[in-house]
């Protein structure tokens, strides 16, 4: 029998070379976990896999996200369900050099997001719509449906909604003084940035608005101001709207790299946030003065498309534009001074915890 030291070094070698390059699925990473000493997963040595261990897995044999979200209707907490969560743990979690090379490769070429694209807008991808539904329990009564049917999944992606009016209450449509959500979504707000450096915390993470913006003077306009961040899961409606109404002031592309925007890869690099590809669009003439949205692009997302040229006035929860397949964010950016948050999202914020929102509920109030 091997003695202990040598026993444990065996297990440590073992657990991190599995882990790292995912060559077993988690169901089997369990397995080998129970013969790993107690005292060993207190060790430096393991400490980073074990959190990771215990955040993605309830059971055994089911791999879970870790993700929290609070729905604003019934105020009931539950654990998303993250598509494709393999592969997002492999990518964004895991150290190995195979993971790095396929992390660079699915985010920095535009080539995966191009295939994916080009198979979801097949004939064929059609089938897997009813499938789709049915998992995430998506409403097809609130869509648009062509008479012939969707003819690809990525039409389905990129529905319509019947009446979007209709989602808005008459008391907060006649308001100008209240700002709607624009889109569904998960939310956190941020009442305060920074106002004293050029960064600030978001869910821990130190979050460089000038290297978001790509523009000293335009981040210096929003220092101390407030912020919206709506992340869009790939079940829901990726259609997005004014939240108030106003004038297309500018509009502005910058380049980047396509890598997800899913809590599992933001919360360990917020950096993602402002090396994507996104857009800005400035919005001026509103209740809330200046307001600059930016719609960034992730995985298989490389296209945004806006729906108001530059100089077009719009009306509060008009449609602003869309996503192309897959998940996204949409961030608002408000001056100082010039918005309070509801209270629910401000509470949940608080505590690190995303809401979520629908298109046409309350978002904010003018200061």
């Amino acid at each position: 029998m091997l003695q202990k030291p040598i026993f444990q070094v065996l297990c440590v070698y073992i657990y991190k070379k599995i882990f790292l390059c995912n060559f077993l699925n988690m169901q089997q990473i369990g397995n080998i976990r129970h013969f790993i000493p107690k005292e060993l997963g207190k060790s430096d040595i393991i400490n980073e896999n074990y959190s990771l261990y215990e955040c993605f897995m309830k059971k055994k044999s089911k791999r879970h996200s870790g993700i929290i979200v609070i729905n604003r209707q019934d105020k009931r907490a539950f654990e998303e369900e993250v598509a494709g969560l393999d592969g997002l743990v492999f990518l964004y979690t895991n150290q190995g050099i195979i993971a790095k090379i396929a992390q660079f490769l699915f985010t920095h070429s535009r080539f995966p997001s191009m295939v994916y694209g080009w198979i979801m807008h097949m004939s064929w991808s059609r089938h897997l719509i009813d499938a789709f539904v049915k998992k995430h329990h998506i409403d097809l009564d609130e869509f648009q449906k062509p008479g012939g049917g969707w003819t690809s999944f990525a039409s389905f992606f990129e529905r319509k909604l019947k009446n979007p009016q209709k989602r808005i209450p008459a008391f907060l449509q006649k308001d100008p003084t209240v700002a709607i959500i624009p889109a569904d979504g998960r939310y956190l707000v941020y009442a305060h940035l920074d106002s004293s450096k050029t960064d600030f915390l978001v869910k821990g993470k130190r979050f460089h608005l000038q290297e978001f913006l790509k523009d000293e003077a335009l981040a210096k306009e929003y220092e101390g101001g407030s912020m919206v961040v709506a992340r869009l899961a790939p079940a829901d409606y990726h259609r997005f709207h004014f939240s108030f109404d106003c004038t297309v002031q500018k509009t502005t592309l910058i380049n980047g790299a396509l890598r997800s925007v899913n809590p599992i890869a933001t919360f360990r690099d917020p950096s993602i946030f402002w090396e994507n590809k996104r857009y800005h669009t400035l919005l001026a003439n509103t209740p809330f003065g200046e307001v600059l949205c930016v719609d960034v692009g992730a995985t298989c997302v490389g296209k945004v498309f806006q729906e108001k040229s530059v100089g077009a006035q719009a009306a509060k929860g008009e449609e602003r534009g869309r996503f192309a397949l897959g998940g996204s964010t949409i961030v608002l950016l408000f001056k100082k001074g010039q918005v309070e948050f509801n209270q629910d999202l401000l509470d949940n914020s608080r505590i690190g915890k995303e809401t979520l929102c629908r298109f046409g509920q309350s978002m904010c109030q003018k200061s």
